[in-house]
């Protein structure tokens, strides 16, 4: 956040705005728990552009004091007015919750700010990107491949190399275990609730599992719409979300969002219970499969065409090791009879048996207004007993100019150092002084 608002090089904010005034090209650098990185996107006419603000990600970043005192200014004042507001609190109870109050899990405040020095970040920041040698640059979009080989040459071979690459090294940053009913209480004007229930496990990860956990949400969320909203007239709105992921670790979640009003709170959680239970037990019909890959299958076609649904993809591919474009339809079509789940509660559901549905890692909190005040964290009762690249080849259109396109309004690129060393021999060497890249079209 804070190197998105300051200047770059030897250019201050104010400086940079003016230089690249006209231009449609941006970059920005982040740093998470497991990884740094580079986004960004152009018009095919500012690519260079795009390289030069790469290049520049890669340098000693400016000092520029008065963007930065500028920036902390206005984000005190917006995390003044969140904290005013109960859902702020809540949001944090949620963090605090599922990750047993992990430091690593929670959201920034106010009296974070104080303790965030200028130029210890520009040590850190220094730190992480001092060399390109361990990143990997995946370039989306509308352009000729020779034009981009060169600005490559030019803007990243010559930028500072890396012996080795980094070893992940795992924080265990994990949900927590068992079952924890936290009930969050506080004061509000207009008293409300809101439920937010959590499933939360490791589970193999595969396509077929990933097919069946995103049907499973979207079913969900039809059904409680039908229960809770439509019949039972509790609440306007309902949804729910389940997905199993694939980097670190192989994880399963399953969360359900509804706000309702606080006396009706117990009957739409006895709703939820009965909606997971009958899939649980009866499975699912034919027809909410149907909807479920009809919607699916054209999700797919249309992403074909979109250059975030790519570098996403091949960014996956290259971080993980994991294809999640070829055989995606067959995990719908080809076997749509297998998302059924009749046998969920009784035998293997995502490799987990009853563990899902009987004795899962369940984290349960309900967000209930009160015209008494509460404490900000509520009262969590935890129960231990019931613990429970050659991707691209086959896509992209080449044009007899050497083009390659996969949507024509633009290019963005994605660059990160993934944090361990994983050699695919398939660097490409772009000549220079500096690191390697991949350059891939689609």
């Amino acid at each position: 956040m804070v190197f998105q608002s300051t200047g770059l090089g030897n250019f201050n904010a104010t400086e940079l705005q003016k230089k690249l005034a006209g231009k449609q090209a941006s970059v920005n650098a982040s740093l998470s728990a497991y990884s740094e990185g580079l986004s960004g996107s152009s018009t095919p006419k500012d690519l260079r552009t795009l390289f030069e603000l790469i290049y520049l990600r890669f340098q000693t970043p400016a000092n520029d004091p008065d963007a930065y005192n500028s920036l902390m200014t206005a984000l005190r004042t917006t995390l003044a007015n969140q904290e005013k507001v109960p859902e702020t609190a809540f949001r944090d109870s949620i963090f605090a919750t599922l990750y047993d109050h992990n430091a690593r899990q929670t959201n920034l405040h106010v009296a974070d700010l104080d303790k965030v020095n200028y130029d210890e970040l520009r040590r850190i920041y220094s730190e992480r990107f001092n060399a390109a040698g361990d990143f990997d640059f995946v370039f989306t979009g509308n352009f000729n491949v020779d034009t981009l080989r060169s600005y490559v040459e030019q803007y990243i071979a010559p930028l500072k190399a890396v012996k080795k690459r980094e070893s992940i090294t795992d924080l265990n940053i994990r949900p927590a275990k068992g079952i924890i009913n936290n009930r969050f209480v506080r004061a509000m004007e207009t008293p409300k609730a809101t439920i937010a229930r959590f499933y939360m496990g490791e589970t193999p990860y595969s396509l077929k599992t990933a097919a069946v956990a995103n049907a499973l949400g979207q079913i969900l969320t039809q059904r409680y719409l039908k229960s809770i909203r439509e019949e039972g007239g509790l609440a306007y709105s309902v949804g729910a979300a389940a997905s199993v992921s694939h980097d670190l670790r192989d994880e399963y979640a399953v969360q359900v969002f509804c706000p309702v009003k606080p006396a009706q709170m117990d009957s739409a959680l006895l709703l939820m219970d009965q909606g997971i239970n009958d899939i649980a037990e009866k499975g699912v019909t034919a027809e909410e499969i149907e909807k479920v890959v009809k919607y699916e299958l054209k999700t797919f076609a249309d992403n074909q065409k979109e250059n975030a649904y790519w570098e996403g993809n091949i960014t996956n591919y290259i971080r993980w090791n994991n294809n999640d474009v070829e055989g995606y339809e067959e995990a719908y079509n080809g076997n749509a009879h297998d998302l059924r789940f009749q046998e969920a509660g009784k035998r293997n559901f995502f490799q987990l048996g009853p563990a899902f549905f009987g004795n899962p890692d369940f984290i349960h909190l309900h967000h209930k207004g009160s015209s008494q005040a509460g404490k900000d964290h509520g009262h969590a009762e935890h129960n231990n007993d019931a613990e429970g690249e050659e991707l691209l080849h086959h896509h992209a259109q080449e044009g007899s100019d050497g083009s390659c396109q996969a949507h024509a309004e633009g290019i963005i690129v994605d660059a990160f150092a993934p944090s361990f060393f994983r050699n695919h021999g398939r660097y490409d060497g772009a000549g220079g002084g500096g690191g390697n890249a991949v350059a891939n079209a689609v």
